[in-house]
């Protein structure tokens, strides 16, 4: 008596015939028949000879050496990736951010290099200003006598801007203005009043960026400004400023500075006077609610040095604190729109600025 080993399972796998039964109403191929003691599926009939000759083989469309695949009209070789057709300003697919100038950044234009080289932008300003305040107004010239007087100020004043990029880091500016200006002098019982219709000052700026942006960096511009005047009551002036432009989305927060020093001519006309030397300081945030709108929001600080002229005027020294709030809007790829209300929030004076920019961009 002897006994025999159990016959291991995977040996009998490995040496069974593998048997796959066609699927209901489906002929099996050329040669496959099934297998002793397994009955075809119902409804499978063994069909005529279906194999395919290599000449067949031969003019079937798409045909061609191993691992050859037929491309789709328009595709790009295997391989390569597609071309991309986005442009600047338009969108792309879905996904992927818009190339046009957000209007976060639009709304800092004035402190970073927005353009690139060879842009040119066009802005339209349109303000309105009222102010009340306290002025001094000669009652002896060349004694140095002055009474107070009870001043009322509206100016409209239409301004033009063009900016222009040279290169990526460098863009100059021009900017010409017409000025309406009405003012209302009250001493006592006495008044006087005036309206005057005039082309302001024309200014000059080139501005480099002198810094990039880092991940722990702000940037830095670096400015030189200066004022030609139209008439001969207004006097040449030459200055310079830095802003800093720090990104930490979904905002981006700014600080910046100016000076600016005055070579006034001699005049008796108090309302012509202007400081001999001027400062400007102004901080805030831009906040994009998305790429197409923005809110913005600054403090700005102005401070005008007292200064003596030879026929015996003294212009007093003048600090102005102001906040600033906009919002700027996308209306198309190159333009936009940006109301904005100053508020003067100090005792020297009683002043609100409403303003209007629309700056587009030619690229």
């Amino acid at each position: 008596c002897f006994s025999m080993p159990a016959p291991d399972l995977r040996d009998l796998e490995a040496r069974a015939p593998t048997q796959v039964l066609p699927a209901p109403g489906v002929r099996p191929a050329p040669g496959v028949h099934p297998a002793p003691g397994v009955r075809p599926a119902p409804g499978v009939v063994p069909g005529p000879d279906l194999a395919l000759r290599p000449e067949d083989l031969a003019r079937i469309d798409g045909a061609g050496a191993p691992g050859d695949f037929a491309q789709a009209p328009g595709a790009p070789p295997a391989g390569q990736a597609p071309a991309s057709n986005t442009a600047r300003g338009e969108e792309g697919s879905f996904g992927e951010a818009p190339q046009f100038d957000t209007a976060r950044d639009v709304a800092l234009r004035d402190e970073g290099i927005l353009q690139d080289s060879r842009d040119l932008t066009l802005e339209l300003d349109i303000g309105y200003t009222r102010t009340d305040r306290l002025v001094g107004i000669p009652i002896a010239p060349g004694f140095g006598l002055a009474t107070l007087a009870e001043s009322k100020t509206e100016a409209l004043v239409t301004g033009l801007t063009a900016r222009y990029s040279l290169t990526d880091d460098l863009e100059v500016s021009a900017t010409g203005q017409v000025e309406n200006v009405r003012q209302e002098l009250k001493f006592g019982t006495t008044s006087s009043s005036q309206h005057s219709s005039r082309f302001g000052d024309v200014a000059l700026a080139a501005r480099y960026q002198a810094v990039r942006e880092g991940p722990n960096t702000p940037g830095v511009v670096v400015s030189a400004d200066t004022r030609l005047p139209t008439d001969d009551d207004r006097a040449f002036a030459l200055g310079g400023g830095v802003s800093l432009v720090k990104r930490s989305d979904p905002a981006v927060l700014f600080a910046a500075g100016s000076y600016l020093h005055t070579f006034s001519d001699e005049t008796n006309d108090p309302l012509r006077l202007q400081p001999e030397n001027s400062y400007a300081l102004r901080a805030g945030l831009s906040l994009g609610l998305n790429e197409a709108l923005s809110v913005n929001g600054s403090f700005e600080f102005d401070a005008d040095e007292a200064t003596s002229f030879d026929n015996g005027l003294t212009l007093p020294a003048r600090e102005t604190f102001g906040l600033r709030f906009g919002v700027t809007s996308l209306i198309n790829r190159n333009l936009y729109l940006e109301p904005s209300v100053r508020l003067q929030v100090n005792d020297v004076a009683n002043s609100v600025t409403f303003n209007l920019g629309i700056p587009y961009t030619f690229r």
